[in-house]
């Protein structure tokens, strides 16, 4: 097989197969230097650097967007990187701060953190699950919903519990969907809408992993759940992001390592990529996911306004 796949793709730049990779929704990635993906088409439609110098008058230095972007608090970058006491007069000179009381549901002391977070989870796999799991761990109520007709492909992934494959059995999904609430239900069904968005009039957070544009065809897209919840917080988290030409790749965290330039620099210069263990940007972006929920439970709690966020796990 892979002589023949030498042969096929002999002939072809990266940036043809790319075209047909996501024309046909394959599982295939091309291996991207740091500069090529930096400089591609995908990062500079959606402006993903940023330029900041410490002085005006100082050549701008080229920075990593941020690693989600939130409707209504974008993550802006003001400075570099600050050089040792860069700063420190300029910190010694300012007034101490007064913080702004934070209103948390059922704040009393001995309760878990997020105890009165509600979530109703729409994420699969790993990336998204493994972020709700740290809500429920530290109090939050967490609905996760899935399909039966489309199997979460985490229960399909070993290691399997006693060795025996079997969709209750894999250790990876019962890690991820620790205490949470399980409902199943057919999106596609117009009964299960009517309860998506019940669910969603009772919660603080919607997340979704669906690829761009699924959630809005299903009728459940921010906009829709917004009018059923005012206040409603919902994250949107896939591989590149909700716009720009590659928006519909799709795959897994081993195809984004190589993306993103992790594959090109592992390894040794005369043998093949040495890719990170697993699907690595999924482990990683678990993190990114809730630190970004937990940043818009908090401008919630001070502002009482929701927000919607688009978080590109390869811009993380």
């Amino acid at each position: 097989v892979d002589r023949i796949l030498e042969t096929l793709f002999a002939g072809c730049t990266k940036a043809e197969i790319m075209q047909t990779v996501l024309e046909r929704r394959l599982l295939a990635a091309p291996v991207l230097s740091l500069g090529e993906i930096i400089d591609g088409e995908q990062l500079c439609s959606r402006e993903f650097v940023v330029e900041v110098s410490a002085e005006p008058a100082q050549e701008p230095i080229r920075y990593p967007g941020p690693f989600a972007r939130f409707a209504r608090t974008p993550i802006r970058y003001r400075l570099p990187a600050p050089r040792l006491d860069a700063h420190r007069e300029e910190i010694l000179a300012e007034p101490e701060r007064v913080p702004a009381p934070l209103v948390r549901p059922n704040d009393d002391l001995g309760q878990e953190p997020f105890a009165g977070v509600k979530v109703l989870d729409l994420f699969w796999v790993l990336a998204g699950p493994a972020a709700t799991r740290n809500l429920a761990d530290y109090g939050a109520t967490v609905v996760h919903v899935e399909s039966v007709k489309h199997l979460d492909t985490l229960r399909v992934i070993p290691p399997y519990r006693f060795n025996h494959p079997h969709p209750e059995g894999s250790g990876g999904f019962q890690s991820a969907n620790a205490n949470k609430l399980g409902l199943s239900l057919d999106l596609h069904d117009p009964r299960s809408r009517e309860i998506v968005l019940e669910l969603a009039a009772w919660a603080d957070v919607v997340t979704e992993s669906f690829a761009p544009g699924v959630i809005e065809s299903l009728g459940l897209g921010y906009e829709s759940l917004r009018e059923v919840n005012p206040g409603l917080i919902m994250i949107s988290s896939c591989l590149m992001g909700q716009t720009g030409p590659w928006k519909n790749f799709s795959g897994f965290g081993n195809l984004a390592a190589a993306l993103t330039g992790f594959q090109g620099v592992a390894g040794w210069p005369d043998r093949l990529p040495s890719a990170p263990h697993g699907a690595y940007t999924d482990f990683i972006c678990a993190r990114y996911n809730a630190l970004a929920i937990l940043a818009a439970l908090e401008h919630r709690a001070r502002t009482g306004e929701g927000q919607y966020i688009d978080q590109s796990q390869a811009e993380a």
